[in-house]
């Protein structure tokens, strides 16, 4: 690797070192609560989520995990659902899901079940 190529690098893992601390604004993140109970229950709100998100046609089976600061306020959900190949039906669960949570799209990940 020339000299060049050394100094662009080292620029550009300063630059993403000084972004990462600058997007932290100096705040402590309080870790998220997750639930412990069963995978196959949920808390009620993780299970009725999930029943609402199946009832989306073509979602199937849904599964969601909601997680929550120690004040029980939502910090992000994951859903999981066969139908996520689609984007159609994408949109679709991560509108309901900022809808029903009150979150923006940005804290919800939606990845393909089985």
């Amino acid at each position: 690797m020339s000299k060049k190529e050394l100094g662009i690098c080292g620029a550009i893992a300063v630059i993403t070192v000084v972004l990462c601390i600058a997007t932290a604004g100096g705040q402590e993140q309080a870790a998220p609560v997750v639930s412990t109970d069963s995978p196959n229950q949920g808390t009620a709100l993780e299970v009725r989520l999930a029943d609402i998100l199946s009832d989306i046609e073509g979602a199937g089976n849904v599964k969601a995990l909601i997680t929550q600061d120690e004040d029980g306020v939502t910090i992000g959900a994951v859903i999981i659902s066969p139908g996520a190949d689609s984007p159609e039906i994408r949109i679709k669960l991560q509108l309901a899901t900022c809808t029903a949570l009150g979150i923006e799209a940005s804290q919800i990940r939606i990845f393909k079940g089985q």
